[in-house]
């Protein structure tokens, strides 16, 4: 009786001691578990970097920084001669001086004490590098362009992004100056800011040159249309245009000529110092109709510049000489055809621009929008 007391005894030391170790290792087990969700944050490089960023950006960051003014309700200026457009501030003013040279648009706020002698902005129209005039020899223009000589002189300041997306040149300046320059069609623009790092407008002139951008355009709402009865065909003009519909004796019968000249110009002849002459041949000769590469190798013979030339329905050349007029007088030609069922036609554009001042090719890529032949 007492070995069978002993073994249950023993049986039941064993299960406390079995229970009391489970207990035990349950315990430990969590306990650890509890230590393991305890952990201390040891950045990674990267995060210390990103960290120590926002730190150097907090310290830089001024307190009185200039915030973005709204641009809602600002007025637009847009010069199509030059092609450029930009925005500015609706209690701006302007002024220029369209009639001398260089030519300058200037900006400021209208509430400046005394804006004339220290305008906020101006911007500086000035025709082609006078480089570009000083290498003209033999009335053919230099080997390089007027923008290549531009990019070669300014090469050596730092290029900087303005507007749409225009690569621009800014230059040393000293005090409160911060200059701009660059080049498009035959113009040098300089942007001359006096005031932008003395105060707080600073940033006003950022978002306007943020604006700044080159239209490319004409403006042809008032043109007027002229039409032809025989052959039939229409375009629009400038309004200051004269037309003067004529025929030569020099040309056959089936052939018919339209003279179209800016209103300084009298009937496109050899006299024509400034502006624009454009005829307007047609031939019911079909086998008149030219062989485009047989007058670019004639047209090289006498010019600088002689390419292909194709717009449209229109197929031709263009070149340009330096006139023998004072200063730089750049003549530009084109010479474009098109066949149609009856015969073809031609057009002769001649211009002749001096001192660079005007830029009469403008004009040519919406007359030829608005050529049409009608049935």
């Amino acid at each position: 009786m007492s070995q069978k007391v002993n073994t249950i005894v023993g049986f039941v030391i064993i299960g406390i001691i079995v229970a009391t170790v489970l207990v035990l290792t349950n315990l430990f087990l969590k306990k650890q578990a509890e230590i393991a969700q305890i952990q201390i944050p040891v950045p990674t490089p990267i995060q210390k970097e990103i960290d120590q960023n926002k730190a150097d950006l907090a310290d830089t960051q001024p307190a009185n920084s200039v915030q973005n003014t709204d641009m809602q309700g600002w007025k637009v200026y847009k010069n199509d001669h030059y092609g450029i457009e930009y925005k500015y501030p609706q209690n701006w003013v302007f002024m220029e001086n369209p009639d001398e040279s260089p030519h300058y648009i200037s900006f400021h706020d209208k509430n400046l004490s005394d804006p004339s002698s220290k305008p906020t902005f101006t911007i500086l129209v000035v025709s082609s590098s006078p480089d570009y005039i000083n290498n003209s020899t033999n009335n053919k223009l230099p080997t390089p362009t007027p923008e290549e000589v531009w990019q070669k002189s300014y090469s050596k300041y730092p290029i900087v992004i303005i507007g749409n997306n225009i690569k621009a040149r800014q230059l040393p300046s000293s005090g409160c100056a911060r200059e701009i320059a660059f080049f498009h069609d035959g113009y040098e623009f300089h942007y001359v800011d006096n005031e932008s790092a003395c105060n707080n407008s600073g940033q006003i002139q950022k978002q306007i040159l943020s604006t700044f951008k080159f239209t490319d355009s004409v403006d042809t709402s008032g043109w007027k249309t002229y039409r032809s009865v025989n052959p039939a065909f229409k375009f629009k003009y400038p309004f200051d245009w004269v037309l003067l519909p004529k025929t030569n004796e020099k040309y056959a019968p089936t052939d018919k000529i339209l003279m179209a000249d800016i209103s300084k110009i009298y009937c496109c002849d050899k006299s024509v110092d400034d502006g624009v002459c454009m005829k307007i041949f047609w031939s019911s000769d079909a086998q008149k109709y030219p062989n485009i590469e047989n007058i670019i190798s004639k047209k090289k013979k006498g010019s600088r510049s002689v390419e292909k030339y194709n717009y449209g329905k229109f197929e031709g050349i263009k070149y340009e000489s330096v006139g023998a007029y004072p200063g730089m007088t750049k003549e530009q030609s084109v010479e474009l055809y098109f066949k149609t069922d009856g015969g073809f036609y031609s057009i002769i554009w001649y211009s002749i621009d001096p001192n660079g001042k005007s830029d009469y090719q403008r004009y040519l890529t919406p007359i030829l929008d608005s050529f049409t032949v009608l049935n």
